[in-house]
């Protein structure tokens, strides 16, 4: 069943040898939550400012905060490394 010229005893070790599985990288949950990323491998975020004093602010400005906006170029290498199973 299992090789004779395997060095470890117990039955994780022998399969882990046989096998030789790549560790898997974990995803940011916190970037992941706040993060889309589309079919299209742009990545989506929220806009900034929308939880308090937007009464002051025009109907314009508060209608635009409404829209999920792209990240830079610069930021996309560092998210996507965050979230790489997205």
């Amino acid at each position: 069943k299992f090789p004779k010229n395997l060095k470890f005893s117990t039955r994780k070790s022998i399969r882990r040898q046989i096998h030789q599985v790549m560790p898997k990288i974990k995803t940011h949950k916190a970037t992941a939550k706040r993060f889309k990323i589309t079919r299209n491998n742009k990545i989506l975020h929220r806009k900034a400012g929308q939880d308090h004093f937007n009464a002051r602010e025009s109907g314009n400005a508060t209608r635009t905060k409404r829209r999920d906006i792209t990240i830079s170029d610069t930021g996309v290498k560092i998210i996507k490394r965050l979230m790489p199973y997205n």
